[in-house]
């Protein structure tokens, strides 16, 4: 399994995170168009399921080895999350007001003074990027979709996760897990693997917290668009 690692985050928290949907998705889907030469689906875990959806129209456009299915874990149908506020507040208490409504794991950081400050600009990255972006609903994937919702998610139960059916022209399935928003942080990556049919462990599984380098060529490519690479022990998304 490999993930993408954003910037401002883990290893890379000094980096000056994305706040662009299409600037993320481009740089993305640049970067994986010169070594996904083997089958691979794609993993988006929460804003990751939304990065994940524009990943997969940019692939469709301009590499013809397409990802053979799009999963998301605790992630809303895109236009559809109810805790998703219409703008982004200028302050910095406002902000983590907004925050506070998607888990526990937000209440946390914010408690904490000094390790807020280190996670506050991802933060409002996020938030802007989520906020800013208008999902094309005019053209459907052609490739199937996954939503996978946690039991006792409150930001994006399984009510909130089925219209990600009308994102696709192919297939459409709903799993129910055990856990919250973040249920995927409790999985191993077995059971990850296993969560997305993969039969074989190693057959690669590309979703959105690390990229690990098949060759330098690709390594720089990643770094010129601004994604890095790390190890799969931070999850981004």
């Amino acid at each position: 399994m490999q993930a993408i690692h954003l910037p401002g985050r883990g290893s890379r928290l000094l980096e000056r995170p994305i706040s662009s949907m299409s600037d993320l998705a481009d740089a993305i889907a640049e970067a994986m168009c010169d070594y996904a030469d083997q089958d691979y689906i794609i993993l988006g875990c929460s804003m990751g399921g939304w990065v994940g959806y524009e990943l997969c129209k940019r692939l469709a456009a301009i590499s013809t080895n397409r990802p053979q299915q799009l999963i998301v874990c605790g992630s809303t149908a895109p236009g559809n999350c109810p805790t998703l506020p219409s703008f982004v507040p200028e302050g910095d208490e406002e902000l983590v007001q907004s925050l506070s409504a998607f888990g526990a794991s937000f209440r946390i950081v914010a408690a904490n003074a000094e390790l807020l400050s280190l996670v506050l600009p991802a933060w409002r990255a996020d938030l802007t990027l989520c906020v800013d972006w208008q999902a094309d609903f005019a053209r459907p994937l052609d490739i199937p979709i996954k939503a996978v919702a946690g039991e006792d998610d409150d930001v994006a139960p399984a009510s909130l996760s089925r219209p990600w059916e009308k994102c696709t022209d192919k297939s459409f399935t709903i799993e129910r897990v055990p856990g919250g928003h973040l249920f995927i942080q409790d999985l191993s990556i077995q059971e990850i693997l296993h969560l997305a049919g993969v039969k074989n462990a190693d057959q690669p599984l590309l979703d959105l917290r690390t990229l690990r380098g098949r060759g330098d060529d690709a390594i720089d490519k990643l770094s010129d668009q601004g994604i890095g690479y790390a190890g799969s022990e931070n999850s981004s998304l």
